[in-house]
């Protein structure tokens, strides 16, 4: 086995571990979740990410994970974390983020000294992982998350307002987006200017798209297609919370949070990847380093400096044909070199085979019962994009902003990441697709092709043939 791979085990022993595939680079997400000083009270635990490319498998602890979801909201229904705390703690990162961001697309970065230019990654990386760290519990929360904490005399006041209290009324990521893409091109054209302004809009985990890309994204924006959120839908909701009983209150003003927080934590972290993705592709030009290798370097071993990636030159150029890395929670980085194909029976030992499966189950995000043929697509650029029809059920690891075309298009969605605050269940509670998400597996499991009912009234999709 892998010397990472080993290690990871060794660390994970005796936890069910998760795992989620995504064109992701380890220069955007290669950090801590974790943090010893501001970790809200949740375990620590230790990332794997497996890269080649677009390609990127990583591996977490599942009750790792979903422990840091059920403290910080037993912490909260025991008195000892209010809204207002867990809300200050997000705006922090939301301001700091933005000023770093702000003032980056405003400057020129190749006029940075090498010593500014560490400084900046430094920085920009540890606003990054306390972004995370502040905010990493929203990530797996969902019912059962709930029914795990509360007393079992509040299942009753569960009961009454779940349904409700998931569906958010706030503008969504989407509306936000298309408003500000209007605003800069009203203000600046379709120019170069107007492209870097709007650089974190089209900043997918991977890498930001370059001012050319964007530049005919922005061409191409339909003006028309703005919506606004329902004023009507807000003030009802408003008029039924103020209905409720103190339980069933605080029970929803925790699951609002939770949703709109996940919903809006998208752009401090698109804009402080924009920040990453600069530093680092300058760092790595003054190194000597080329292209194809900048995002294969986690933002903690920029920190080490230019001159260390001048001595580490070599072996670092070794990353584009595949890397393990191991992010410890001191941020610590264990670093190797395999190619994905090569680590698969490392990986099914520490996940284990999967057997027939004819039916898998996941939690509600939408309600909805549908069939149709599956369409696996794991990257947007992958070619069999093209390939979606009208229909299909949209089977992925996770959903992001950039999947909405398809998202319009589904029948249903399936996912095997996700709580009720993914980008998943929010975009399909808005538009009113079926959608089950947090299946573990669906990805591994369904194939193209394999016709499905998805049974988002109870959680289920069976495999008909």
């Amino acid at each position: 086995m892998n010397k990472i791979v080993e290690k990871f085990k060794k660390l994970t022993y005796g936890q069910n571990l998760f795992a989620f595939y995504a064109p992701l680079s380890p220069l955007l997400i290669g950090i801590p979740m974790t943090d010893h000083k501001e970790n809200l009270g949740a375990p620590f635990f230790p990332i794997l990410f497996i890269n080649k490319g677009r390609n990127t498998q990583g591996i977490v602890s599942d009750d790792a994970y979903k422990e840091l979801a059920r403290e910080v909201f037993r912490k909260y229904l025991n008195g000892k974390y209010s809204i207002s705390f867990l809300k200050k703690l997000h705006d922090k990162s939301y301001n700091e983020t933005k000023n770093l961001h702000d003032i980056i697309i405003n400057s020129d970065i190749k006029k940075y000294s090498d010593k500014d230019l560490e400084k900046l990654m430094d920085k920009a990386g540890t606003y990054l992982r306390l972004l995370t760290v502040r905010t990493i519990y929203i990530e797996t929360f969902d019912r059962q998350i709930v029914e795990d904490v509360i007393p079992n005399e509040y299942k009753k006041y569960l009961d009454n307002v779940w349904e409700k209290a998931i569906h958010p009324i706030f503008e969504s990521l989407e509306i936000r987006r298309k408003k500000e893409i209007l605003k800069i091109i009203d203000k600046y054209g379709i120019t170069d200017t107007a492209a870097r302004k709007a650089t974190y809009i089209f900043t997918d985990y991977y890498l930001p798209k370059s001012i050319g890309e964007i530049k005919e994204n922005l061409v191409n924006f339909d003006k028309n297609d703005v919506d606004n959120i329902k004023e009507d839908s807000k003030k009802n909701r408003e008029i039924w919370i103020k209905g409720l009983n103190k339980i069933e209150k605080k029970l929803v003003e925790y699951i609002q949070l939770v949703i709109e927080m996940r919903d809006v934590r998208k752009d401090p972290i698109a804009w402080i990847q924009v920040v990453i993705a600069e530093a680092g592709f300058e760092m790595a030009r003054r190194a000597g380093l080329e292209k194809s290798i900048v995002q294969t370097i986690s933002p903690f071993e920029y920190k080490n400096g230019i001159r260390w990636l001048k001595e580490n030159k070599k072996q670092l150029s070794k990353g584009k044909d595949g890397i393990v890395l191991l992010i410890n929670d001191d941020g610590n980085i264990d670093r190797d070199y395999a190619t994905p194909d090569s680590l698969k029976s490392d990986i099914k030992t520490l996940l284990g085979e999967l057997k027939d499966i004819s039916e898998i189950k996941g939690q509600i995000a939408s309600k909805g019962i549908v069939r149709g043929p599956v369409k696996i697509i794991i990257d947007m650029e992958g070619p069999e994009v093209k390939n979606f029809k009208e229909g299909d059920i949209l089977v992925t690891s996770m959903t992001r902003p950039e999947f909405i075309p398809l998202i319009k298009k589904a029948g249903a969605i399936i996912t095997n990441e996700g709580g009720i605050t993914c980008h998943a269940a929010i975009i399909s509670r808005e538009l009113g697709i079926p959608c089950i998400i947090s299946t573990k597996n669906a990805t591994q499991v369904l194939k193209d092709g394999d016709l499905v009912e998805v049974d988002a009234d109870n959680g289920i999709v069976k495999i008909i043939k």
